[in-house]
């Protein structure tokens, strides 16, 4: 009987060794799983920010060649002043000229 007994603990004991390790190895499925999951959230996250950074730099480049744009158009804007204004200076020196001509007739 004690001999029924003991192979009966051993069977007990066995099986809940297997229920254990069963256990265990779900639990490990699962640790891997939840990794491999975090490790594709991780780089879906860095494609987005590398994703923005690209963005961020094109729009930059936009920034400064606006800028540029507008400094090429002030200059632009400038220069066509200064020929305005020399252009009326050179017309009122002709008018001067001729009404000098006209006094001295």
């Amino acid at each position: 009987a004690s001999l029924r007994a003991s192979l009966a603990a051993e069977r007990a004991a066995a099986e809940a060794l297997g229920v254990a390790l069963a256990e265990e190895e779900g639990m490990r499925r699962g640790a891997e799983e939840e990794a491999a999951a975090a490790g594709r959230a991780l780089q879906a996250e860095r494609s987005q920010r590398e994703e923005a950074d690209a963005l961020a730099a094109r729009s930059e480049v936009r920034r400064i060649e606006a800028h540029r744009e507008a400094s090429e158009a002030r200059g632009a804007a400038h220069a066509a002043e200064g020929r305005a204004i020399l252009a009326e200076a050179e017309a009122a020196e002709a008018r001067a000229a001729l009404a000098a001509e006209a006094a001295s007739e």
